[in-house]
């Protein structure tokens, strides 16, 4: 296993979506999750569901965990969004 896919299962281990998805769309429980609009493109729809660690958009089809929100959400690579994540979660726990 490769250095960034450790990071990256650690990271997805201590993380949760949840919080940063949050930060950018308003979520509403369902009973299979969370469910949203879209912020990858207009959502009148709230095609956007969360649930097990895990995202999908039903429009457009973007989909995966954490690390992959972060990739999508700011347009950066794997190992930017994995150190992003992993250094969110120890500021959390530091506070």
């Amino acid at each position: 296993m490769s250095n960034l896919a450790e990071l990256r299962a650690l990271a997805q281990a201590q993380s949760t979506l949840i919080p940063l998805v949050a930060e950018t769309v308003e979520l509403q429980a369902t009973q299979s999750g969370l469910r949203g609009a879209c912020p990858f493109h207009p959502d009148a729809t709230r095609g956007l569901y969360v649930h097990n660690g895990r995202f999908h958009c039903f429009s457009c089809g973007a989909n995966g965990d954490v690390i992959d929100w972060w990739m999508r959400l700011h347009g950066v690579d794997e190992a930017t969004a994995t150190a992003h994540v992993e250094g969110q979660e120890d500021e959390v726990a530091a506070e």
